[in-house]
């Protein structure tokens, strides 16, 4: 990287009094137009003129500072201009005489640069004649993190003691953020030796050329990144110029999870922009968007826009950056231990108000006291605490506000010290009304297809959904079934210290259609449980356990024992898996012997609780989910779960207790079961295919997926469905469109007709708005001609601009007290109320035309909330200053985190109503997709028909070694949920050894092997002529088709067609036309595969290789390793 960056360094000296200008740093540009108005307000286009730098280089670390902020330069015949804006510190602290801006200026035969500097109050150094402004104000650089301040000046000539701007002579200059605490310094040029200046040249026939930035999106927490440039035209020609920007870094893998340690690979210069003409008066961008570009390795940004005829510079710099070393080395850090206030208001919970106070040893108070007022400045309670002169501690307190009217209410600490010198914190929330409140979107009692009302039997005390059922006996069942077979080798039951309960009376309280609730009881010893059972027609039970001791119990050992068959039990899957998810999934196949059993695919630390964990077989099994470990006694040294072999049956045991606990009081357990299969797949939404970067859909396919996005402006900053300026044409072209992809020649019409009609009111309303992200969207030719739109959903997605975040934030958000400035993609919480107001948003799009939903960041939702019920307390702590920029890595101390898998479930199972409800079915069911990275959770995708998978592995690799069969069959095939998946296809050729070649073939191989042939991009090789050929061949021969058998090696039909190398995996496509086509995959080495096709009954067959047009002798052919085939059998 040294090399690289020394090589872009070229030094002229300007003085020989030590006033060195480098021209590493060079902006050449025309004069503006039009002055801006120095008053530290930054107003739509009034320095679009101006040359815009995004990022300062800190004298520190030589990196780009984790605080943002941007420079702006300008002139005209009279003067110059200057502003930056950067972000402050959040309250409690505040900016102070050490937050500075400077300004150095070298006029052409001047000796010494020219310094202004000064401060957000106007003091400093400010020479005569220099006009200086101070404002504060959102700002697209920080708009997720409260205001920015903004500095401007303007120097006149005279100031400088000259008369004019005399075009191609060089000028020094350079541009500096001061911070305070952390005190760093930030520079426009990156200085080699003291004092050094870049550079900037005036001329008339310029552009003014901009970075503008790495994208308004957090790409802190995100890694995603978008490079944007920007070209302005002033002048009455055109101009055609060339970027040779670009951006070197790890190449990793392209995938939006956030635990990928894009660490592998070589480094690749990525360019930005190419070569583009600017019309006179007008206005060019040119940018980058990469994902997972992850803190942990430096990366550069080379900036170089020139004249693409002369090769005249017009704007170069070189930045380095990574975010993880800055943000350690200088960050605002509260260096005075000033006291901060924690507030959560809880609507949902009676208006629950929580508060806590945190003190430093620094900065000593002897009083504190928290008022809470409404906008009139009513106090509505106050909470005092002193002692007697004595420093105070941390404090918590709480309480309900009931009769809290409407409106918008403060939180403020008033601390003082014992000189009695006060020290102010405010927090805010409010109470309002939404126009989803109340209207229970999805929760409709109708019974979705494919399911069936469920049936119960009385005088047996059993449920039967569609393909399972259950029978009430002991605690809990002695009869779970699958497909009509009784799966269970024993009881599921609770024991206490090693011994069952015994069983008493079960009473049914309600069987309707789509629920039946059972009550039981069972005892042992002075325990007794108290159990309702809620079953769900997908067979769901929803089991509440309340633990009653009677007196004072002593309790070594409680634990849940589920028993099957080991007939039954090949593979096992928990939600959090072993391994760097980039490098593949582990092997889930139960190990074989009796005892209890490796779980090595397992990642729960001992002492914790696995959330959800399934087992079974390709079809039959078992799952068990539970949110939280509140109320268990575990030894931090011990595994909580087990599974074991022993006299025919493999159990799963649930450790509740495993080291000694006394009970008192009553305690309530609440836990989810399924017996699978949940339903039969939805064969139709194999037909579906979609873009693969520029791999257009299969020929034959359907068009169908998420290309369409429904925000057209950044729902980080505006509420979701924002429509600019109230303009309805893009999602009424979008659906026009359907099954047909509108021309070049449409699509650009479309864009520059809506930015004639809308882009200066977007400019003027919506400042938060990307233009350049806005155009590419509305001309994408990826987005439209769909049959079946999906779109893309977050549920982990919260901001703090939206209207319902002053309401909603401590509900939202999975700490108890809100982080007022949260802004990001990975942090929301599924109460009731977020889930209400999605379904809301949600029924909306559909009615706009939108067929289905898929629901990104599967499992995210829960956290350390422990008034929501996600998390609990398990020792005292103390309570963090979490904010937008250090909440990703800020645990709350004593809080044992949850998770909401219950509330992932309600989200996926109330928008498969909402899309029943409101008659749009795809392929005759609700399309509700779950990107499920991490597991595919059978109470949660049941109410799915396809899911997103495969993204584990998108580090690189063989597919094959990527992603054992086990983990396929188990966890991604969908045969135990009843969905078809999508896989994410990723070749990156990131893995030594391993090239993109070899990575396709083996994709392909996967592919054919097991039926995973819907795929989805995040960084498929280009131009890979047989995976062009083999989509559209199996898609254009009926993959998926009605009428038309697709049958996996796994599925239930058998196969007509043998093979003899067991390596080999297949998929059958047969028609009723006498032909069949072989997807072949080889998971192992070379081998000769020689093909039994008597069960098709053809008799006489031509078998031809779809890849070479070549008629087959007989049916056998040599597959290389981890190779693949596709062969079209006809009958003759």
């Amino acid at each position: 990287m040294k090399k690289l960056f020394s090589a872009f360094l070229s030094f002229i000296v300007a003085s020989s009094l030590g006033a060195a200008v480098s021209n590493a740093t060079l902006i050449r540009l025309s004069p503006m137009p039009e002055a801006p108005v120095i008053d530290g307000k930054i107003a739509p286009d009034e320095w679009k003129n101006a040359s815009t730098t995004f990022g300062g280089i800190s004298a520190k670390t030589g990196l780009m500072t984790y605080r943002k902020n941007n420079f702006r330069f300008g002139y005209d015949a009279k003067n110059l201009y200057f502003a930056v804006t950067g972000e402050q510190p959040l309250a409690p602290q505040k900016l102070t005489g050490d937050d500075t801006v400077e300004f150095r200026i070298l006029p052409p035969g001047k000796e010494k640069p020219f310094i202004i500097r000064f401060d957000s109050t106007g003091k400093g150094a400010i020479p005569a004649g220099v006009k200086v402004g101070s404002g504060f104000a959102q700002d697209l650089l920080t708009c997720n993190q409260g205001k920015c301040w903004t500095a401007e000046a303007t120097v006149p000539l005279s100031a400088l003691g000259i008369d004019q701007i005399r075009d191609g002579e060089a000028w020094g200059l350079q541009m500096i953020r001061h911070w305070s605490s952390d005190p760093e310094t930030g520079y426009w040029h990156q200085p080699k030796t003291n004092g050094e200046l870049g550079t900037f040249i005036p001329d008339a026939k310029a552009p003014a050329v901009s970075f503008d930035g790495f994208g308004y999106h957090a790409y802190e927490a995100t890694g995603n990144y978008a490079w944007s440039y920007r070209a302005e035209n002033p002048t009455a020609s055109a101009l055609t110029l060339a970027s040779g920007c670009y951006m070197v870094g790890i190449d990793g893998a392209a995938t939006l999870d956030i635990e990928n340690p894009d660490l592998i690979g070589k480094a690749e210069k990525k360019p930005i922009g190419g070569k583009f003409t600017v019309a006179p008066g007008k206005t060019e961008r040119f940018d980058l968007y990469q994902m997972a570009q992850f803190p942990g390795q430096p990366r550069l940004l080379y900036s170089q826009v020139k004249n693409a005829a002369t090769g005249t510079d017009y704007y170069k710099r070189a930045m380095f950056w990574d975010v993880g070393i800055s943000r350690k080395a200088a960050v605002y850090g509260n260096r005075l231990g000033l006291p901060y206030l924690c507030a959560g208001f809880y609507p949902s919970y009676g208006n629950r108000l929580r508060v806590a106070t945190v003190f430093d040893s620094k900065l000593p108070c002897v009083m504190a006291v928290i008022t809470v007022k409404d906008a009139n400045g009513k106090v509505w309670k106050t909470f005092k605490r002193a002692d007697f002169g004595r420093p105070i501690s941390d404090f918590e307190e709480e309480t309900v506000l009931p009769d809290l009217p409407l409106g918008e209410y403060t939180v403020t600490l008033d601390a003082s010290d014992a000189d009695g010198k006060h020290y102010t914190h405010e927090r805010t929330f409010a109470l309002r009304k939404f126009p989803w409140q109340g209207l229970n979107i999805g929760m409709e009692r109708v019974i979705i297809p494919p399911f069936k009302p469920l049936q119960v039997d009385r005088s047996k005390n059993e449920v039967h959904a569609l393909l399972t059922g259950y029978r009430l006996g002991g605690a809990l069942w002695n009869a779970v079934y699958a497909e009509g077979e009784n799966i269970l080798a024993g009881p599921v039951e609770f024991r206490l210290d090693g011994k069952p309960f015994d069983p008493g009376k079960i009473r049914l309280v309600s069987a309707e259609k789509d629920r039946v609730l059972y009550a039981s009881e069972a005892s042992k010893g002075n325990v007794k449980l108290e159990l309702e059972q809620e079953y769900d027609y997908d067979g769901f039970c929803k089991v509440t356990v309340k633990v009653i001791p009677q007196g004072k119990v002593k309790v070594n050992r409680f634990e849940l024992r589920i028993p099957l068959k080991n007939e039954v039990v090949k593979y096992y899957v928990p939600l959090d898996k072993a391994g760097a998810r980039a490098k593949g999934a582990p092997d889930l196949t139960v190990p074989s012997g009796e005892g209890k059993l490796e779980m090595k695919a397992c990642a729960t630390p001992a002492g914790r609780i696995e959330h959800y964990f399934w087992f079974g077989g390709i079809y039959k099994g078992i799952c068990w989910m539970m949110d939280t470990a509140r109320h268990f006694s575990l030894d931090p040294k011990l595994a909580a779960q087990h599974l074991s072999r022993e006299n025919g049956a493999v159990t799963y045991t649930v450790d509740i207790v495993n080291t000694p606990v006394t009970w008192e009081k009553p305690f309530e357990l609440v836990m989810g079961f399924e017996p699978t299969p949940v339903k039969p797949q939805p064969e139709g939404y194999r037909r579906t295919s979609e873009w693969m970067w520029d791999y257009p859909p299969a020929r034959g396919a359907d068009f169908a997926g998420m290309a369409a996005p429904y925000n057209m402006v950044n729902n980080m900053f505006y509420p979701h469905g924002t429509i600019p300026n109230g303009d309805m044409s893009y999602y009424q072209f979008l659906f026009q469109c359907r099954n047909k992809i509108p021309t070049e020649q449409e699509r650009r019409k479309f864009a520059d007709d809506y930015f004639a009609r809308n882009g200066e009111w977007i400019a003027r309303n919506m400042p938060l708005t990307d233009p350049s992200v806005l155009r590419n969207m509305l001309f994408d030719k990826r987005k439209y001609g769909q049959k079946y739109f999906l779109l893309y959903q977050n549920p982990a997605f919260y901001s703090s601009h939206w209207p319902e975040a002053e309401m909603y934030k401590a509900e939202w958000l999975p700490w108890d007290y809100p982080v007022d400035d949260a802004a990001n993609e990975y942090v929301a919480t599924h109460t009731k109320e977020y889930i209400d107001k999605l379904l809301y948003e949600m029924r909306g799009q559909a009615r706009m035309g939108y067929d289905g939903m898929n629901f990104d960041c599967f499992p995210l939702g829960g956290g350390f909330n422990t008034v929501i019920g996600a998390g609990y307390r398990a020792r005292p702590g103390k309570v963090p200053f979490i904010h937008n920029g250090n909440m990703l890595q800020t645990a709350c101390s004593g809080i044992v985190p949850g998770m909401k898998l219950f509330g992932w479930r309600e989200l996926t199972k109330r928008t498969a109503t909402m899309l029943y409800v409101e008659n749009k079915l795809t392929y005759g069911f609700p399309w509700v997709e779950l990107h499920a990275t991490h597991s595919l959770c059978v109470p949660v995708t049941a109410f799915c028909t396809t899911t997103i998978t495969w993204e584990r592995g998108s580090g690189g690799g063989e597919y094959q070694t990527r992603f054992p069969e086990s983990y396929i069959l188990a966890d991604m095939a969908g045969t135990q949920s009843g969905i078809i998946p999508r896989p994410i296809v990723s070749t990156k050729g990131a893995v030594p050894g391993v090239s993109k070649a070899d990575e396709i073939k083996t994709m392909i191989a996967v592919s054919f092997g097991f039926a995973l042939m819907n795929h989805c991009d995040q960084g498929v090789e280009r131009n890979h002529e047989n995976y062009a050929v083999a989509r559209d061949a199996v898609f254009t021969f009926g993959y998926g088709a009605p009428g038309v058998k697709t049958l996996p090696f796994y599925g239930r039909e058998k196969q007509p067609v043998t093979c003899n190398a067991a390596t080999i995996r297949m998929t059958q496509v047969v028609r009723p036309d006498g032909k069949a086509l072989l997807m072949i995959g080889n998971m192992g080495g070379a081998v000769k595969a020689d093909f039994d096709l008597s069960g098709l009954g053809y008799g006489k067959c031509k078998v031809t290789d779809v890849f070479t047009g070549r008629t087959l002798e007989a049916p056998s052919m040599e597959i290389p390793r981890h190779g693949y085939a596709l062969l079209q059998v006809e009958k003759q």
